[in-house]
């Protein structure tokens, strides 16, 4: 008997063994009966259960479904649907199915069957770079079959350029995003300087047409001032001009 923490307990008897399982809540499952005397083990049944499915589930999902598909053609099949039959060829192989190529006889056309041989190879040729064959040509009835199986794609460097560019240009963008932001700055810098000297310079404008509109009215006063003065002198010589000859 195995216990839930995979340590061996030995030969135990049954009903001991069931009564160890309840008591931990757990089931006592056994593991293998051709060996004597069988193992059991004590663990959660329904947990067991439950990790299987997943596990066989994740299993599936990994697992790459290809069907059989299949297409047919004609002894005589000419160019135009030929094309179009073996571009159907190339989009079912570069799915990763596998495809069926069935040449098939009517009436008399049996009798040349080398031209269904003909039409084989030629799809095969056609076919060279993307599929394999898998089952050889073999002829059933008035019916030529050939299986065609994709070629395991090749790794190339375009992957890991894939990958690296858009590496690439997010460090380009973080390169040029501090760039941006140190032009952006000194944009700014530049704009509030030039504002501060157009300030200056009004201020310094300012200042200076009121101190010249200062020195023009004292001016303006010290003339009045003048003037006053002069007709009060006038004034004075009058009254004693006036005076004298009284």
């Amino acid at each position: 008997m195995i216990s839930s923490d995979g340590e061996q307990l030995g030969v135990v008897n049954f009903h001991d063994a069931l009564r160890q399982a309840q008591k931990q809540e757990m089931d006592l499952v056994l593991m293998s009966d051709q060996s004597k005397p069988p193992v059991c083990k004590i663990l959660d049944f329904k947990k067991r259960v439950f990790e299987k499915k997943k596990q066989l589930g994740s299993t599936k999902k990994h697992v790459k479904r290809t069907s059989v598909k299949e297409v047919k053609f004609r002894p005589d099949t000419e160019k135009g649907d030929y094309d179009v039959k073996t571009k159907r060829l190339v989009k079912f192989l570069d799915a990763g199915d596998r495809v069926k190529v069935t040449i098939r006889f009517r009436g008399r056309e049996i009798v040349y069957k080398e031209r269904g041989y003909e039409m084989l190879r030629r799809i095969e040729k056609d076919l060279t770079d993307i599929a394999d064959i898998e089952q050889k040509s073999k002829l059933e009835g008035k019916l030529l079959i050939a299986v065609f199986k994709p070629l395991p794609k090749k790794k190339t460097g375009n992957t890991e350029n894939k990958e690296t560019s858009p590496k690439k240009e997010v460090a380009a963008k973080k390169e040029t995003s501090p760039n941006k932001e140190v032009a952006a700055n000194k944009e700014v810098a530049a704009n509030k300087e030039t504002t501060a000297n157009k300030e200056v310079a009004a201020n310094k404008e300012t200042t200076a047409n009121k101190e010249v509109a200062a020195n023009k009215e004292v001016a303006a006063n010290k003339e009045v001032a003048a003037n006053k003065e002069v007709a009060a002198n006038k004034e004075v010589a009058a009254n004693k001009e006036v005076a004298a000859k009284t």
